[in-house]
């Protein structure tokens, strides 16, 4: 089952419902202590996920401006950018130093 007017399922968006307010708390979560150095790796990696499933869910649509190429390489793009994230994600807010290797240069051999 589909959102009206879009190729998003309704599972999707109610993740993307549920990762926004996520990401609405991490930025509070900031505000409030701005030592914390996970607390901005968390930020960044939620939005990536909400950009993600939106652009997944919503991209190619032939009724939005632009063309199709770029609409298709900004999703895939996406889909190639996300993950390529989860390692250094996992080395910075862990403190895995033997992901070191993965975190800067795997994802690129890969």
């Amino acid at each position: 089952m589909l959102l009206p007017g879009t190729q998003m399922h309704i599972i999707t968006f109610l993740f993307v419902c549920i990762e926004v307010v996520i990401l609405c708390y991490l930025l509070i979560y900031r505000l409030a202590r701005p030592d914390d150095k996970t607390a901005y790796l968390n930020i960044i990696l939620i939005f990536l996920l909400v950009v993600y499933n939106v652009t997944g869910g919503l991209l190619p649509d032939e009724n939005l401006p632009g063309s199709y190429f770029i609409q298709m390489a900004i999703a895939y793009a996406m889909g190639f950018i996300t993950p390529c994230y989860f390692p250094y994600y996992v080395y910075k807010a862990f403190g895995l130093a033997k992901m070191k290797f993965h975190a800067y240069k795997g994802v690129f051999f890969f």
